[in-house]
């Protein structure tokens, strides 16, 4: 399309939007010539126009991009799809953000990783959409490709060293390739293809989607693991739900291993830079598996949550991140409960990032909160406001049981704010059933005192 004529391209556009306006965008590697839109009313629109020579699966991609919109996917929608003169138009949603690849490697690790999360299991509902029933097996399907891509590759002018090694790494694994599911899949599935858009991450460019095996997907994931490792590790976690089997780690590294081969055949024609870029990435690829003697790549932290058990109060008040989120402010009387032991402090990290604060009091006077030697009282369950609704609270709450128990508490108590139904579900899941009293705190708040008896098969059970 570099000898467009606008004028064709607007003319059938402009019979919906007749006020509206164009700015073009000189961004990405598809061959569509692509337009901001405004409407009359303000309103912004993506236009995308395809020569016919290429138009052929973008109605195809546009139905697709209809399928997965229904599911909730936080996305460029689809709004139109239509014909002009110079081949094929799709209008859809502006995204008024910010790109991901340029935002998520300054955050802090937590919130990389909780972006992570977010993209896995955005990951996952794509997936949900099946693959057409008559796709050829996978197994031949992806053989072939990586039979071609050994082929470009040794037929390049370009080589790199460990070339050999993911060579090896294929034939020796071409069996994991048996009896794989297919799926739909986006196609180009990394944090360059994401935006942050009021906090929340939105997928864009759907235009290579393809159908597959879905953990094929993963293997642009080495652009998120050099952008943002904890990124990367978040996307893996939220996916398989934290769980994530040894089976998927052997297949990525062949993904990524057939992907390593053509992308410096692929990357000549884009001139030096690319070249380079892509020789970097076969060694940063080469690192992190060991030269393929590894199959869990090194920028993989995982979930590696831990908790710092009887923290002191010189390092919790190093804690800000958490402590900001206090509602009252660090009271004499706290402080003191922390120095005599009678504050039992836990800190709740992700890697290096603090994530949640909890405490136990011993030495309440009001017998309704504690009694020495059987009942102790939770007193405080803060999560960092951006890691809610990952079952941290859940998390927290086992380990303070546990840890009541293994002290020789029988009774549990905890308060919690009248209307936080999301909490008081949360409790009463773990048994606290019964409502001591309704009070008022220091801060004039309204809250219940719940208290837990020992369950079925606990030791200390009344």
């Amino acid at each position: 399309m570099q000898d467009f004529k606008e004028e064709l391209l607007f003319s059938q556009i402009r019979e919906q939007y007749p006020e509206a306006s164009f700015e073009p965008i000189n961004k990405g590697w598809s061959v569509d010539v692509k337009y901001c839109m405004t409407a009359s009313d303000g309103t912004r629109y993506l236009i995308r126009f395809t020569p016919e020579e290429k138009s052929g699966k973008r109605e195809n991609m546009f139905q697709m991009q209809e399928k997965a919109a229904a599911l909730g996917i936080p996305m460029c929608k689809p709004v139109k799809f239509g014909r002009c003169e110079q081949g094929v138009y799709s209008i859809q949603t502006w995204i008024d953000g910010e790109d991901a690849e340029q935002v998520v490697p300054h955050l802090p690790e937590a919130e990389q990783y909780t972006y992570g999360l977010e993209a896995g299991r955005i990951l996952q509902k794509i997936h949900s959409i099946p693959a057409p029933e008559d796709l050829p097996d996978w197994e031949p399907r992806f053989n072939r490709k990586m039979d071609r891509k050994i082929k470009m590759y040794q037929e390049c002018p370009i080589h790199f060293e460990g070339a050999e090694d993911i060579i090896a790494y294929i034939e020796e694994n071409r069996h994991l390739l048996a009896g794989r599911s297919q799926s739909y899949q986006h196609g180009d599935y990394h944090i360059g293809n994401m935006m942050i858009e009021k906090g929340k991450l939105v997928i864009i460019d759907f235009d290579r989607y393809d159908f597959g095996d879905p953990w094929e997907e993963f293997n642009r994931i080495v652009w998120c693991a050099q952008a943002a490792p904890r990124f990367a590790s978040g996307m893996v976690d939220g996916y398989f739900n934290g769980n994530v089997p040894m089976e998927f780690w052997k297949l990525l590294a062949l993904y990524i291993s057939s992907n390593m081969l053509s992308s410096v055949p692929w990357a000549i024609p884009f001139g030096d830079k690319e070249i380079q870029t892509m020789l970097n990435q076969a060694k940063d690829v080469l690192g992190w598996y060991d030269n393929m003697r590894n199959p869990i790549p090194t920028w993989y932290y995982g979930n590696r949550a831990y908790i710092i058990e009887k923290i002191s109060l010189d390092e919790y008040e190093k804690c800000s991140n958490i402590w900001n989120m206090a509602k009252s402010p660090l009271t004499e009387t706290f402080r003191q409960q922390i120095a005599a032991g009678n504050r039992i402090v836990y800190i709740y990290k992700i890697n290096s990032d603090f994530i949640a604060e909890c405490d136990l009091v011993l030495d309440k006077q009001d017998p309704d909160y504690t009694i020495p030697g059987r009942r102790i009282y939770i007193s405080r369950m803060i999560v960092k406001k951006n890691c809610r609704n990952q079952g941290i609270g859940s998390r927290l709450l086992e380990f303070m049981l546990q840890k009541a128990k293994e002290m020789g508490y029988h009774e549990i108590s905890i308060g919690v704010d009248k209307v936080n139904e999301r909490a008081l579900h949360l409790y009463r899941k773990y048994g606290f059933n019964e409502v001591l009293f309704e009070g008022e705190d220091e801060a004039g708040e309204y809250y219940k005192l719940l208290k837990r008896y020992p369950q079925k098969g606990e030791q200390g059970q009344l």
